[in-house]
């Protein structure tokens, strides 16, 4: 640089360039990092909240395609809560192995059941997802086995002793007996006594969750 210039220029225009051709990475630099840092901040803050939160558990692996079935059905009989002009129903897809699996423990195996009880004990703390969607062999965990002394679900169904509500035999499940199991247990997580208890808007989210649990039961009686 110093030979292209032999000395500082005293014109703007010299000028300019100088320090253009000595700085201009930085320039650049500072520019992407500012882009950057735009866009993570447009995606945290703009980013719509979902109309529900809904946990899927099952003791096999469901992929996306699979559960998106589900979602659609959800959605059809869900509300615009947040007043976007869509229902949007975001799906927790957790794992966890029966005990009776025999399915050797393979490291990817490992991280999906790992990462699976990481989001689940997440969002009991937020208490974003109210509605819990499960097979038979992770309720029977999450119902018996989990390390928890209080109970989970609320008594306020017709299946499994009032804790649930089984799918088993409506039409939605029927659509989709090729895809999701056969049975699946809806239950409405208990707020009250729980780590959930004083977030913001939990009492909100506990009345929407039942509301759309009320509409599934009420579409499965009416043969959807």
């Amino acid at each position: 640089m110093a030979e292209k210039y032999g000395q500082i220029p005293t014109s703007f225009k010299g000028r300019m360039g100088y320090i253009w051709d000595y700085y201009k990475w930085y320039f650049i630099g500072g520019v992407i990092v500012i882009i950057l840092a735009a866009s993570l901040i447009s995606q945290v803050f703009g980013r719509t909240r979902p109309d529900y939160v809904v946990i899927l558990g099952t003791s096999a692996v469901l992929l996306d395609h699979s559960i998106e079935p589900l979602r659609q059905h959800l959605e059809s009989l869900g509300e615009d809560i947040n007043g976007d002009g869509e229902v949007v129903v975001e799906i927790h897809n957790l794992f966890r192995p029966a005990s009776a699996d025999t399915t050797a423990m393979t490291p990817e195996r490992m991280r999906l059941i790992d990462s699976s009880m990481n989001r689940l004990m997440s969002e009991l703390q937020l208490g974003n997802a109210i509605l819990f969607i499960t097979d038979e062999d992770y309720l029977n965990w999450i119902q018996y086995e989990w390390p928890l002394d209080e109970e989970l679900f609320q008594q306020i169904l017709p299946d499994r002793g009032g804790y649930a509500y089984n799918w088993a035999g409506s039409q939605a499940q029927l659509d989709n007996a090729d895809v999701l199991p056969e049975n699946l247990f809806f239950s409405i997580r208990r707020i009250e006594n729980t780590a959930a208890e004083n977030r913001r808007g939990i009492a909100e989210r506990e009345s929407q969750a039942k509301a759309l649990l009320e509409r599934i039961m009420e579409s499965a009686n009416a043969g959807d």
